[in-house]
C-alpha cells in the first residue's frame, strides 16, 4: 500500500490543450505491506513509515477517499434515470452517510459513464431516434443541405402536423405565430386559412386564448428544469411528462365510464349519456338544464351559444326534452366528448357499463 504522492510523475509524450494541468506525485517513500494469514485477518509491516510531504488534515480533494463504493453508483445510477439534478444526487449521498467526502465530479463521472453504457456509439441524435422508435413515439426528420431553406422546412412540418390530425374535414382556421415572416410564407403554401375568430360563433371547444400554449410550454420548463442537459436528458424529461399527463387523461376517462354520479341517477335526461360522454361535459349540460328551468324553449333569450362552440345541447332544447320526457340522445353531443379512450372513435354506445355510485 503506498500514499497517493508516491511515485514519479512522467510527463506524456504529447501535449496538453490546457497549460493549468498539474500532478501529485511527489515521490513520497511511504510504504506498508500487508499479508492475509491462515485465520484469515490481516497482517501489516511497514517497509516505510516517513512521508515526505506534510499531512492534510483534510480528506476532500483527495481522489483515493473520495472514490465511490458500489451502493454509491448504484443509487447515482437510479437517481439519474429519476432525473434529479447532481446537486440533489450529492447532497442525498451526504445525507445517507455523513463522513462521506465525495464531489459533485464523481457524480458527473458516473452519469457520463451510464450515458456512454446506454448509448454505445449513437450520436445524441441518433439515440433520440431510437427512443422515439423505442416507445412508439410517430416521428419524422430530414436532413438539411444547401437548397433547403427555412420556409421549406416550416412547409413540411406544416404538412406532417395536418396529416395527423384525426378528423381532415374540420381544419384549424386560425394558427398562432410569433411573426416569423419563413413560418408565415410557409402557411400561405400549405393553404391554410388565417381568420380572426368570434368566440360566440366558433366551436373553440373552450380554447380561446393562448393560455394553454403557455401553460404546456411552462411546464415543459419545468421538466427540464434548465438547458444544460444533452438530447437524451431532455427526452427523458419530456417522454415522462407525456407520460404522465396520458395517465391524468386515461384516469379522467375511467372515472367518466365508471363513476356515476348521484344527480344524474334515476334521471331520464341523462339515461344515454352516462358512462358514454365526459363528465366534465356533463356537467356543463347540468348547468345548461338549469338554466333551461328560467328561460324555457325560447331560443332567443338561450342564444344557443353552448352549442355552437361546444356542440352540445343548449338551455332551449333541453327544456323542450324535460317537457316531453325524453332523454338527450347520443348523436345531438359531437364525437369529441364520447371519446373515452386514446383508441376510440366515438362509437360507444354498444358498450357494456360498469356504473358505481359517488359518495
Amino acid at each position: 500500500m503506498l500514499c497517493e504522492r508516491s511515485r514519479k510523475y512522467h510527463p506524456p509524450l504529447r501535449k496538453f490543450k490546457r497549460d493549468n494541468t498539474g500532478t501529485r506525485k511527489c515521490e513520497c517513500p511511504f510504504k506498508i505491506r500487508g499479508y492475509m494469514m491462515a485465520c484469515k485477518k490481516w497482517k501489516f509491516s511497514v517497509i516505510c513509515g516517513l512521508h515526505n510531504h506534510d499531512l492534510c488534515a483534510k480528506l476532500q480533494g483527495h481522489s483515493s477517499v473520495c472514490r465511490l463504493n458500489p451502493e454509491e453508483k448504484t443509487c447515482i445510477s437510479d437517481m439519474s434515470l429519476n432525473l434529479f439534478q447532481p446537486k440533489n444526487i450529492l447532497a442525498t449521498l451526504k445525507w445517507k452517510e455523513f463522513d462521506n467526502v465525495s464531489n459533485i465530479r464523481q457524480v458527473y463521472n458516473i452519469w457520463y459513464c451510464n450515458n456512454k453504457t446506454i448509448r454505445g456509439d449513437r450520436s445524441e441524435m441518433q439515440q433520440v431516434l431510437k427512443l422515439l422508435g423505442d416507445n412508439k413515439y410517430v416521428s419524422w426528420y430530414r436532413t438539411c443541405d444547401d437548397e433547403c431553406g427555412k420556409e421549406n422546412n416550416f412547409r413540411w412540418a406544416l404538412e406532417l402536423c395536418r396529416s395527423l390530425l384525426k378528423e381532415q374535414v374540420e381544419m384549424p382556421k386560425a394558427i398562432v405565430t410569433d411573426h416569423d415572416i419563413a413560418l408565415m410564407n410557409a402557411l400561405a403554401k400549405v393553404k391554410v386559412k388565417v381568420v380572426c375568430a368570434w368566440t360566440d360563433n366558433v366551436r373553440h371547444l373552450g380554447n380561446t386564448t393562448t393560455n394553454r400554449v403557455e401553460s404546456a410550454h411552462a411546464s415543459m420548463k419545468n421538466w427540464l428544469v434548465n438547458s444544460k442537459g444533452d438530447l437524451c436528458r431532455d427526452w427523458d424529461s419530456v417522454n415522462l411528462m407525456i407520460e404522465n399527463q396520458h395517465n391524468e387523461i386515461q384516469t379522467t376517462f375511467g372515472r367518466s365510464i365508471t363513476v356515476l354520479e348521484h344527480r344524474f341517477k334515476d334521471n331520464i335526461l341523462y339515461s344515454q349519456l352516462i358512462g358514454n360522454v365526459s363528465r366534465v361535459r356533463l356537467n356543463y349540460i347540468f348547468e345548461e338544464a338549469k338554466r333551461g328551468e328560467v328561460i324555457g324553449s325560447d331560443s332567443a333569450k338561450c342564444g344557443c351559444t353552448i352549442s355552437k362552440i361546444f356542440g352540445l345541447p343548449c338551455a332551449c332544447d333541453i327544456a323542450k326534452k324535460i317537457k316531453l320526457g325524453e332523454a338527450i340522445r347520443m348523436d345531438e353531443v359531437i364525437p369529441h366528448w364520447k371519446r373515452l379512450s386514446f383508441d376510440d372513435d366515438g362509437c360507444i354506445e354498444g358498450r357494456k357499463l360498469n356504473i358505481s355510485i359517488t359518495s
